[in-house]
């Protein structure tokens, strides 16, 4: 199985991309955000955790974690998302080793990891490769003001906490550019996994 990491600054076209590999090319995809969100419902792995560390006034009033309740203890108080990092990103990072091997066993030919952390958390570090999305500043900007409703402060809030280009493209295998058409992005996605395909495996 080719296991493919990919990553990117928001707004980049992530999603589109992840779309096209599973429509095209019948990837598995495996996105960090939606699996945290599922491990965090009731009966999930990380339910009990957050309620373990963060109480009963998470809850809504069908027993499910409410995202912005938790989002409002965790604001101003890095202590305590500290704490939460250290105890839920693991057992997120099991599920997903667990998920992968699953895919293996079943004979799965082409799979995905998209991760907004995926450098920081190493996920890189399971994948044949790592593919950094990028896209230009102004074309980034332009989609998230189409696309979010994001005005410029929170745009410019939101990339500074992100990694750099520069970081990104240090650990790249393969950069794939997505400013413009997305049938160039669709040429280069294709290029590559031709080329990998070919040879068998990275």
């Amino acid at each position: 199985m080719v296991l493919i990491g990919v990553t990117g600054g928001i707004g980049a076209g992530k999603s589109e991309v992840l779309r096209d590999l599973k429509d095209r090319w019948q990837a598995e995809v495996l996105e960090m955000d939606t699996m945290a969100k599922e491990l965090m419902q009731k009966g999930g792995r990380t339910y009990p955790l957050y309620l373990d560390l963060l109480g009963p006034g998470i809850l809504d009033e069908d027993g499910e974690i409410d995202r912005a309740k938790t989002a409002h203890l965790l604001f101003g108080n890095p202590e305590l998302l500290a704490k939460i990092n250290e105890t839920i990103r693991p057992v997120i990072k099991e599920e997903l080793f667990l998920r992968v091997a699953a895919l293996k066993e079943k004979g799965t030919r082409l799979a995905v990891i998209e991760a907004a952390l995926l450098i920081e958390e190493h996920y890189n570090e399971i994948c044949d490769e790592l593919w950094y999305i990028y896209a230009d500043k102004t074309t980034r900007c332009c989609r998230l003001k189409t696309s979010r409703g994001y005005d410029d402060k929170r745009i410019e809030e939101t990339m500074k906490r992100q990694l750099t280009d520069q970081t990104f493209r240090k650990y790249a295998d393969l950069v794939i550019d997505n400013s413009g058409e997305f049938s160039h992005t669709q040429s280069q996605i294709d290029d590559r996994l031709k080329s990998l395909f070919s040879k068998g495996k990275p």
